[in-house]
């Protein structure tokens, strides 16, 4: 029933009092939640910057390794290729 009532003038002062207070109260929430991002991405800033550095070098290692397995790979083909071509020679005097 009272919300059918109109509102006293009392009430409808309390009413924007607290309208206005969660804005009020939010104010400095967000500047302290804009200083903590900034502090946290300056803490994670050097982390990150290390661990992209970690993976390029273990990037650049592994690239250096398949390299040198696929030298090593090529090069056990070709004596294998000869090997198998001087067998052919003899097996067939030729």
């Amino acid at each position: 029933m009272s919300s059918l009532l109109p509102a006293t003038r009392q009430e409808q002062d309390l009413a924007e009092q607290v309208k206005d207070k969660p804005v009020e109260a939010g104010q400095p929430l967000g500047g302290q939640a804009q200083e903590k991002t900034k502090e946290l991405v300056e803490n994670l800033r050097e982390p990150a910057q290390q661990s992209a550095q970690s993976v390029q070098q273990t990037a650049q290692d592994a690239a250096s390794t398949v390299q040198e397995e696929g030298r090593s790979a090529a090069q056990d083909v070709r004596t294998r290729a000869q090997d198998a071509g001087g067998t052919v020679k003899e097996t067939t005097g030729r």
